[in-house]
């Protein structure tokens, strides 16, 4: 029982020392055709560092939102752990909100 108890608080200290991406929901930008939300996840580090980094848009379906993604696709966590696990380079993820238009003449 001791070997469970160790391994399992060795699991939850390396989950927890590793790094995350910052999510910022529902942000705003004007164009001529009115506002439109959009949430981006900005991988570690990103504050710090000058680099470009690739960009992923994340599209949602019809009838949902710019926060789909994060809420019910865990796009946060499975990003972070890509880019843990150097499967993906760290990237920036762009979910705009698409209204229910199939983002035609968006």
């Amino acid at each position: 029982m001791r070997f469970f108890w160790t391994v399992f608080t060795a699991v939850l200290l390396s989950v927890a020392a590793a790094q995350q991406g910052t999510v910022l929901e529902r942000q705003a930008f004007g164009s001529g055709s009115g506002a439109f939300r959009y949430t981006v996840y900005l991988p570690p580090g990103y504050e710090r560092d000058s680099r470009s980094y690739p960009v992923v848009y994340l599209l949602h379906g019809y009838g949902g939102s710019d926060t789909d993604w994060v809420r019910y696709g865990d796009a946060a966590f499975v990003a972070d752990r890509l880019i843990q696990d150097n499967l993906i380079p760290p990237t920036i993820l762009v979910m705009p909100d698409g209204r229910n238009s199939w983002y035609v003449n968006s």
